[in-house]
């Protein structure tokens, strides 16, 4: 299985996301837009991993959602990842929020303990909107999104599965920040 945890956005703002999107689709070409269901915080990336697994990982979110609320959110603007010179995905980034990011650091961490690769990259908050497949063309200004806060209080792993038209998402669990 392919897997990773994600914050999930709520319906409302993915559809607020989307709306600012396809205003901009038209000046962004070479882009494959994500579809707004599969709008997400990745927390952590496991990629493949055995079933058997599982268990563990959940026991883990089981236990750390344990210390947290609902963590409040705002996009702060649009960018490129590596950057706008070569991209590879578009995203919608998003203002640091410490919580969030102590929370990710103690995902990382626990994972680690039973068996899971840190990431060697920085956690960075954000949430992907599109993947670029040839070198994009910019025509005109694209102008950054509304500035909307938001509140997470789903976290979600789930398992990717690739196809010709993208991944689909399904949830393999679901816990509540209270």
């Amino acid at each position: 299985m392919r897997i990773f945890i994600a914050a999930r956005i709520p319906k409302e703002i993915r559809l607020e996301i989307r709306i600012y999107i396809d205003q901009i689709k038209p000046r962004l070409e070479g882009v494959r837009w994500e579809h707004d269901d599969r709008y997400h915080i990745t927390l952590k990336f496991l990629g493949e991993t055995d079933s058997s697994k599982l268990s563990d990982i959940d026991n883990v979110l089981r236990e750390l959602v344990k210390d947290y609320s609902p963590f409040r959110l705002s996009i702060s603007g649009l960018e490129a990842l590596p950057n706008f010179k070569n991209p590879r995905v578009i995203v919608i980034e998003l203002d640091k929020n410490d919580d969030l990011f102590k929370f990710q650091g103690e995902i990382e961490g626990s994972l680690y303990r039973i068996g899971f690769a840190k990431e060697e990259r920085p956690f960075k908050s954000h949430i992907t909107v599109g993947r670029v497949k040839l070198r994009p063309r910019i025509s005109g200004i694209l102008n950054s999104p509304d500035k909307i806060t938001f509140t997470v209080s789903e976290i979600a792993i789930i398992n990717s599965v690739l196809g010709k038209d993208g991944s689909k998402y399904n949830d393999i669990s679901i816990f509540r920040l209270i």
